[in-house]
């Protein structure tokens, strides 16, 4: 059943709580974070096209709102740099996925790329691209996931990937 939209953020603009353009979206499957969701943009106008948003109830004198879950504070973040996650790395991310472990995957259509982000927005190691699999991606435009196998829709190649994760060192 349809509920309401989401408050207070908008439809246009560029800054954090504009939401135009949307590409993806997803959620948590942890009661952690219940009822946070992460979007992707395609808007090349706007500097943060990865946002993750999480539920403010709010108080007798505040209306509930929704706000950044990683911290836009400079004060807040390691060395005062901003999260990987919320830096101008991405062109054109078109889709965002969650594991098990609450880790981010994002895939990025202009860069031909998949890339893994931890719970504080930091980029992994294990982000992979053109430059690591001679161009096994191209156009990348959704991701999903499911019991420890990531699927990707590979556009510029008509296929879906399967990617399994695991943390098997043998």
């Amino acid at each position: 059943d349809y509920i309401d939209l989401v408050p207070t953020l908008l439809p246009t603009g560029t800054g954090f709580a504009a939401i135009n353009m949307l590409s993806g979206i997803t959620t948590f499957n942890t009661k952690q974070f219940g009822t946070d969701f992460i979007v992707t943009q395609v808007d090349p106008t706007n500097a943060f096209k990865v946002k993750w948003f999480t539920f403010n109830p709010g108080s007798e004198l505040a209306a509930p709102t929704w706000g950044s879950k990683i911290s836009l504070d400079q004060s807040k973040n390691t060395a005062g740099n901003l999260p990987d996650i919320l830096s101008n790395i991405f062109v054109a991310p078109e889709g965002v996925m969650v594991d098990d472990r609450s880790n981010i995957y994002v895939v990025d259509s202009g860069l031909d790329r998949l890339m893994k982000f931890d719970l504080t927005g930091r980029l992994s190691t294990q982000s992979f691209g053109p430059s690591k699999t001679g161009g096994a991606l191209s156009d990348p435009s959704g991701i999903t996931y499911f019991n420890k196998i990531i699927y990707i829709s590979d556009t510029g190649h008509d296929r879906i990937l399967r990617y399994e994760l695991s943390t098997d060192f043998r």
